[in-house]
Parts: structure tokens; sequence; C-alpha cells
């Protein structure tokens, strides 16, 4: 067995899927692109002719608050491949 693999092995469950490319990491990466679909949904939504100053307000304040989910996920996906 290859020595990293042999190393995963003696790993418990929950560790070995915090591996690059593991479970967890890919879901991880779903979690960065569904914040990336509110974002761009919610731009969509701003651009729109009919929407009122507070529907505005109201959407930049969720696409901030996705944009430090987003920023959290990285984070936490960095000390993985480190």
């Amino acid at each position: 067995m290859p020595e990293n693999c042999s190393k995963n092995a003696e790993k418990p469950q929950n560790e070995r899927r915090i591996i690059p490319g593991g479970y967890f990491c890919n879901a991880k990466f779903d979690e960065i692109a569904m914040y990336n679909a509110d974002i761009l949904r919610a731009l969509d939504a701003i651009t729109g002719a009919n929407t009122n100053r507070e529907e505005i307000y109201r959407l930049v304040a969720r696409i901030y608050d996705q944009v430090h989910k987003s920023n959290k996920v990285l984070s936490e996906l960095r000390m993985i491949y480190k």
C-alpha cells in the first residue's frame, strides 16, 4: 500500500474525509457554488428595472452575507489543502 494511503487508512472515518479531494472537500466546493449562484441571482434581481430602493438594500445585504459565507468556506478549504 502506498505510504499516504496507509496513513489515511489509519485515520478515523471523519478524518479520512478531510483530505484534498475527499468527500468533505467536495461538499465545501458545492457549498461555494451554491453561495455564488445565490449571489448571481441577487445581482440579476438588482439589475431588474422594477426593483425599489428597499429591495435593493435587502439584496445587497444578502450578497454581502453570502460573500462572507463563501470566504469562510474557502478558508476552511485552505486549511485542508495545507
